[in-house]
């Protein structure tokens, strides 16, 4: 009942606000466990746009230890899914815009990946942008920021922030279909 009523969550969010999280359904958990192979786990993992938490417990699920792991989210509603959800877990509820103020000083260089599952392709370009410099901001210097998209073109304009980017595949079983990026400095 609680999995029914979470999907029932995120489905009235989607048709009150479809730009905001860009898919109707949670990213599957055969993408989940495709991305988490690609998380480095050498320090912090920080997850944007947690949203109900289907990546969460893909990383999870995936070996990294829970006190490795901290989620930020936007949203009111789904901040409280996740710490109902993953009471282990340090869940911010912020605007990845602003990670530098969002996080704790004595986090930031030590986190190895970002993950996000923000839709970057719905947000304005200036925002885009300003997220990107964020996640640099906070990046350890061999970090790796993944980034989930519904194109399969790459939705970070990685030329611009002299990254190189790595496109890791597109996963089918997924509604709709979502292509998964990385990119490093």
């Amino acid at each position: 009942m609680k999995k029914f009523n979470e999907h029932i969550t995120y489905i009235g969010k989607f048709f009150a606000s479809p730009l905001k999280l860009g898919s109707i359904a949670p990213t599957s958990k055969i993408s989940g466990r495709f991305l988490a192979q690609h998380i480095k786990n050498d320090g912090i993992v920080l997850e944007l746009g947690a949203g109900t938490g289907s990546l969460t417990q893909a990383i999870l699920d995936s070996g990294i230890a829970p006190e490795k792991l901290i989620c930020v989210e936007i949203d009111e509603k789904f901040c409280k899914i996740l710490r109902k959800k993953f009471p282990q877990l340090q869940i911010l509820c912020g605007d990845a815009s602003k990670l530098d103020q969002v996080l704790n000083s004595d986090i930031i260089q030590n986190i190895s990946t970002v993950v996000s599952a923000i839709p970057f392709l719905t947000l304005p370009k200036s925002l885009r942008f300003k997220i990107v410099e964020n996640v640099f901001k906070v990046l350890s210097s061999s970090g790796r920021f993944i980034q989930v998209s519904y194109s399969p073109f790459s939705p970070v304009p990685w030329k611009q922030f002299n990254l190189k980017q790595k496109r890791y595949g597109t996963i089918f079983k997924n509604l709709p279909p979502i292509s998964i990026f990385g990119y490093e400095r």
